[in-house]
C-alpha cells in the first residue's frame, strides 16, 4: 500500500537537475553560498542565538532548491526533491562547488 500523499502531484516527478546550480550565474551561486557560509560560521551559536543560523541555512537550502528543481513554492520542491531521489551528503553539498575546503 502506497501513501497517496507521496503523490500529490505527478507533475513534480523527476523534475531536479543538480547541474542547474552548475550552471547558475556567478552571482546567483555566490548568494546562496553566502548565506550557507554565514549559517555555517554560527553554527556553534548558543541555543539562544541559534535562529540566525537556522534562518540563514533555510534561506540557502531555498535558493539552491528552488533552483536544482525549477520550483519556486517550497511544498513544491520538497515534493520533487522527495520522489525517488536518493540524495547523498555530496549531491547536497554540491551546491558549495570547490568552497568545501572552508567549511573543514
Amino acid at each position: 500500500m502506497t501513501c497517496q500523499e507521496l503523490f500529490r502531484n505527478g507533475n513534480l516527478n523527476r523534475r531536479e537537475n543538480f547541474d542547474r546550480y552548475v550552471y547558475l550565474h556567478p552571482d546567483g551561486q555566490e548568494l546562496i553560498y553566502g548565506w550557507f557560509k554565514r549559517a555555517w560560521n554560527m553554527r556553534e551559536s548558543e541555543m539562544e542565538d541559534s535562529f540566525e543560523p537556522f534562518i540563514f541555512t533555510w534561506i540557502s537550502l531555498n535558493g539552491w532548491a528552488a533552483c536544482v528543481t525549477g520550483l519556486d513554492g517550497d511544498r513544491d520542491w520538497v515534493d520533487a526533491l522527495n520522489r525517488g531521489v536518493r540524495l547523498t551528503l555530496t549531491e547536497v553539498s554540491s551546491f558549495l562547488s570547490l568552497r568545501l575546503n572552508i567549511l573543514s
